[in-house]
């Protein structure tokens, strides 16, 4: 299997470049398999106590980070507390990663969300329909979890699939959404430089809460979903938008491109991207003659 390129798309004189905005899952998978698998022990051993959190081994009971539990709110005075938790590459750079205003809350550690009532009864109507070929695509699936824990044998060559799929689709009910802030590092001298917007993300098809009773994949169409969405800073990029189609088809042949569009508010329409093979969901990235914004 081929493992994901990056996408590239150029649009007219200021170019409009692209980048990934990666899901925790990926969409063809080479790469988050090869993970998984290796991660994966032999044999199956018990899952960690919920809420129970790792102890911090660099950290002295006194240090700022043995002081921290679940529900603690901290803010950007706040970071010496999170030094030790940070990966040295993120706390070097933690005046760009972390920005005035912003609002932190320690979360539980193995937390166990609930899943929905719908979600949990497709995963048993569907339970062991859902099947994968040499190449780690799927087929035979129609909503809820593809592969049941209890059914997946972590010794199994595609026991990584199993686990990528099982994320890939896992329940987000009609689809997540919220606001984007991007910071780029310049390679070369420069200050770090921000993007901000808003995205979205509709699923259209496996979904548990809609199943027909033919056992079709959630709403009828030719798209699993849709994604998109819109800048709002900087200046120069603002009304910089873009949409992404995933088709049905794509769970059985992960060669297949998106559809992506591109709006660019100094041409006045709407262009199809240059390369649509994106691992994860679109995300363009605004240029200007001077740099990157």
């Amino acid at each position: 299997m081929r493992g994901p390129p990056r996408a590239k798309v150029i649009e007219s004189a200021r170019e409009v470049g692209s980048r990934v905005l990666r899901s925790r899952c990926s969409r063809a998978l080479p790469w988050l398999v090869a993970l998984v698998s290796l991660a994966a022990p032999a044999q199956a051993g018990e899952l960690p106590r919920e809420h129970a959190c790792p102890e911090l081994a660099a950290a002295a009971p006194d240090a700022p980070a043995a002081r921290l539990s679940e529900g603690i709110v901290l803010t950007r005075a706040d970071l010496l507390r999170l030094s030790a938790l940070l990966p040295p590459e993120v706390w070097r750079h933690r005046d760009v990663f972390f920005h005035d205003g912003m609002r932190m809350v320690i979360g539980a550690c193995h937390r166990r969300y609930p899943q929905p009532g719908a979600y949990q009864r497709a995963t048993e109507r569907f339970a062991g329909r859902a099947r994968l070929d040499g190449d780690a695509n799927l087929a035979g699936y129609t909503a809820g979890l593809p592969f049941p824990a209890q059914s997946i044998d972590l010794a199994a060559s595609d026991a990584g699939a199993r686990w990528a799929w099982n994320c890939e689709l896992r329940h987000r009910g009609a689809g997540p959404g919220g606001r984007f802030r991007i910071t780029d590092l310049p390679g070369g001298a420069g200050d770090a430089q921000t993007s901000q917007g808003s995205w979205f993300q509709v699923l259209t098809a496996y979904r548990a809460d809609i199943v027909s009773d033919g056992d079709r994949p959630g709403a009828a169409g030719p798209a699993a979903w849709v994604a998109g969405g819109r800048f709002t800073e900087p200046a120069d990029a603002r009304g910089v938008a873009w949409q992404q189609t995933r088709a049905l088809a794509a769970a059985q042949r992960f060669v297949l491109p998106d559809d992506v569009f591109v709006f660019v508010p100094s041409l006045g329409k709407v262009r199809r991207a240059a390369s649509a093979w994106v691992d994860g969901l679109y995300l363009p990235r605004y240029r200007a003659p001077g740099g990157v914004i």
